[in-house]
Formats: C-alpha cells, structure tokens, sequence
C-alpha cells in the first residue's frame, strides 16, 4: 500500500507566468495538481505558481520538476512536504544542489 503527502512546489519569475499555461502543459503530461497563481515582493515583484498535489515518492516530484524544466527556464523551486521538508527542491531532490 502506498502512503500519499501533500507537497507544495512554488515557482515564481520577474516576468508574467501564466499559471493557466502551466495547468494546460502539466495536464498533459498526465500530472495531477493543483495550480494557484501569487505575486509575491522579494522586495521587487514575482509572479509565481504554487502547485499542490499528492506525492508517494521522490520519483513524483521528479516528474514534475522534468516537465517544468522542459516548458520553464527555472533554476529551482521552493518545496513543502507536509510533516517533513521544506525548502530548496533540488536540495530534496539532490542534496545541496540549489543556491537559494
């Protein structure tokens, strides 16, 4: 039986990300999440999507960094598992491999 958590992966950019654009492409690629639009100010603007899904594994998340990597120029993402971690996705996903 596999077990299920809630993950949430932000991605963000200076220039406008259309996180429509983004549920369409990941649909596509058979991925199921959640997709929420955000500005946020660093303190200069972002605009950001915040995707929230359920995961088993790390294969899960891999999945769907590949898809955002083929369609988006991100370096890294920030990533939340509920219980567990948060932080720098790649460091989740390749321990200390994300300069954030």
């Amino acid at each position: 039986m596999k077990l299920f958590v809630s993950s949430t992966i932000s991605v963000s950019q200076k220039e406008y990300l259309d996180c429509q654009e983004m549920a369409y492409k990941l649909s596509k690629a058979g991925i199921c999440t959640s997709i929420t639009s955000n500005i946020s100010t660093q303190p200069y603007i972002e605009h950001g999507c915040r995707l929230t899904q359920s995961i088993s594994s790390t294969e899960d998340l891999n999945k769907i960094w590949r898809e955002l990597k083929k369609h988006y120029n991100f370096n890294c993402a920030h990533l939340k598992i509920d219980g567990g971690f948060d932080g720098c996705l790649m460091n989740y996903l390749s321990p200390n491999q994300c300069n954030m």
